[in-house]
């Protein structure tokens, strides 16, 4: 025989332990298959849109050039993984152009991300500072050139392409 206390108990609105402990490993089995889909969507999301800021400001270089009516270079550096502006400020006395570094930000020394490389460049090269650069002209025409970008996180490579005398640019992508 139970007693009216012990039944009220039983009776009352609840949950049990073992109600409790299945919803528990539901929920972490739920985050355990989750966790992974939103991290590689974040990654997607980085490497998309540090692609998409190294474009944007290869095209903002050769915007500066036709506006300002000066030779700009977009420039590379493939062991530090960076890229920066400069614009032509002179000539040297052997008539040799001579590049200084943009002071704006635009111009900035950026970096992509560890796990976006600047694989390979096809493109002039600084005889003096040995970094590749693309030249964008005040007519909006640029070198023509190819820039292999390496995302190592999915192996997955992206290849820029710049077409000369229309300044278009391309972009190639998995």
């Amino acid at each position: 025989m139970t007693s009216p206390a012990h039944r009220a108990r039983a009776s009352a609105p609840g949950f049990t332990f073992i109600e409790l402990v299945v919803v528990v490993a539901i929920l972490v089995l739920m985050v355990g298959v989750i966790v992974p889909i939103y991290r590689s969507s974040m990654n997607a999301v980085k490497v998309r849109s540090a692609t998409r800021d190294f474009l944007a400001a290869l095209a903002f270089v050769q915007e500066k050039a036709v506006t300002s009516l000066y030779e700009y270079r977009f420039c590379m550096d493939t062991k530090e993984n960076t890229y920066w502006a400069e614009r032509l400020e002179n000539y040297d006395e052997a008539h040799e152009k001579v590049f200084e570094p943009v002071t704006e930000s635009f111009g900035a020394k950026r970096a992509l991300p560890d796990y976006l490389l600047i694989k390979d460049v096809r493109t002039k090269t600084d005889y003096k500072s040995k970094f590749p650069y693309i030249a964008c002209y005040p007519n909006g025409g640029c070198d023509i050139a190819e820039v292999y970008l390496e995302n190592t996180r999915d192996n997955e490579h992206i290849e820029v392409r710049t077409k000369g005398y229309l300044g278009k640019i391309e972009v190639k992508t998995p």
